[in-house]
């Protein structure tokens, strides 16, 4: 297993504040906006893959997988509110807040995200464009978690076609 997962005791340190912590400023321009998707973008990627280690020690509660994603979940659907409409479905943040709401369970608000995803960038990009496949790839294996099975298998077999 990988940093973080089962088992492990890796702990926070008790450094700065995570910038994902820190007070919400609307971004001043289209580079400060790109800069703090990019940083966001990455914090998501890593609680995804690397979600923060459960307590095994008797005397500390248990943190739970994800405990720490509401924070970054309010930062990064704030950021998401501040794009502008051409850019919201097209950006890789939309992708990673929705994959963050699906492991902690908020299935429908992760549809939603992907839906817009999915159909901004088909529509933009064209079906068959990387970003269009991972949105439908994303949204197949969503539906497979809601037991939507005949959806999921059509939208995964849509993104084994498009790879093609």
């Amino acid at each position: 297993e990988g940093k973080g997962g089962k088992g492990s005791t890796r702990r926070p340190s008790a450094g700065p504040t995570p910038y994902y912590m820190m007070p919400i400023d609307p971004p001043e321009s289209s580079t400060k906006r790109s800069q703090l998707t990019r940083k966001l973008t990455s914090s998501i990627t890593s609680m995804i893959h690397n979600p923060p280690a459960t307590s095994s020690s008797p005397l500390e509660p248990s943190r739970g997988p994800l405990t720490d994603a509401e924070p970054l979940l309010d930062k990064g659907m704030h950021m998401l509110e501040a794009l502008p409409t051409h850019e919201r479905g097209t950006s890789s943040l939309i992708l990673d807040v929705a994959g963050l709401l699906r492991e902690v369970g908020r299935l429908e608000e992760a549809e939603a995200l992907l839906l817009e995803a999915y159909g901004a960038r088909r529509k933009q990009v064209g079906k068959t464009a990387a970003g269009t496949v991972e949105a439908v790839e994303s949204l197949g294996l969503l539906m497979r978690d809601k037991g939507q099975l005949e959806e999921s298998a059509m939208l995964l077999n849509e993104a084994v076609e498009a790879r093609r």
